[in-house]
């Protein structure tokens, strides 16, 4: 079923790789994923093995041959890679990506796994190939720290400002991450709406600060100054 030639493209690929025929058996490995199998103790290359059992061995074979018919939690990476694999092999999903940790007791890894419907002899199977993205998720991860440090510095300043609201923004971004949790968001959505609404008082940066800080009554004029700070924010 796999010829000498298919044998030879996929050896060519960076990517771990494994060949799934449609029972979700493994036909076929290439020269990446044996090398990452035997750097990681692993025992033989896989092939002859089921793949969805070494996915999730703990579920049903028929539960699998449904996508609709199984949902796991969002960490649960096993379980969905085999659920979605199932879905490629047997419900005619056209394509799946998944990111998750592959760690070891020296390193943190992470690593996109992609499934891909491959036709041969005229049966769906399956590409199944694990690409290493550890260096992309390190700097995503210190892009995110630096974004994070920027907007916290940016809320002390605000708060510096005008003393008289210290802790309002936190009080803010609180409220809106439990209103948001309660509309179901998570994940970088939360983050993200926890971001904007600590520094939703910037635009207080362009009030000069004897309007700020007044602690009687503000006139109109200077009332139509402090209310122009959500435009400038």
């Amino acid at each position: 079923m796999f010829s000498s030639l298919a044998q030879q493209l996929i050896d060519a690929l960076a990517a771990n790789i494994a060949v799934l025929n449609r029972h979700g058996e493994i036909v076929a490995v290439n020269r990446a994923w044996r090398q990452f199998a035997d750097s990681n103790g692993g025992r033989g290359d896989g092939v002859g093995i089921n793949y969805l059992d070494l996915c999730a061995p703990a579920v049903e074979r028929h539960l699998l041959s449904s996508v609709s018919a199984v949902s796991f939690a969002p960490d649960d990476h096993s379980l969905l890679a085999a659920r979605d694999i199932a879905g490629v092999l047997f419900d005619d999903m056209p394509r799946f990506q998944l990111t998750y940790p592959c760690h070891s007791p020296t390193e943190q890894r992470w690593f996109l796994l992609t499934v891909t419907p491959l036709e041969l002899d005229g049966t769906r199977n399956a590409i199944v190939a694990h690409e290493n993205i550890t260096t992309l998720k390190q700097r995503e991860q210190e892009t995110a720290a630096a974004l994070t440090g920027t907007v916290e510095a940016m809320a002390h300043m605000v708060e510096r400002r005008d003393p008289y609201t210290a802790g309002h923004q936190k009080n803010v971004a609180r409220l809106a991450v439990a209103i948001a949790q309660a509309l179901g968001l998570k994940g970088e959505a939360l983050h993200g709406i926890h971001l904007a609404a600590s520094i939703h008082d910037l635009g207080k940066i362009a009030v000069p600060s004897e309007i700020l800080t007044r602690p009687g009554a503000l006139s109109d004029l200077e009332m139509g100054l402090m209310r122009t700070h959500c435009q400038v924010g």
